[in-house]
């Protein structure tokens, strides 16, 4: 919860009933790592974007 007190958050409302929050998982990571998206979610129907 420390971390969180300098970082930015978002929400939105997707459910009238219920608060939605989202956060970046990876916000400014090291410019040496490589990010790129889950492998077993990628295939044919649902391909990689640049």
């Amino acid at each position: 919860l420390k971390q969180m007190e300098s970082t930015r958050a978002m929400c939105a409302v997707t459910n009238p009933d219920r608060a939605r929050l989202s956060m970046a998982t990876f916000h400014d990571p090291a410019k040496t790592v490589k990010i790129s998206p889950v492998s077993e979610l990628i295939n044919d129907s649902s391909p990689a974007k640049r």
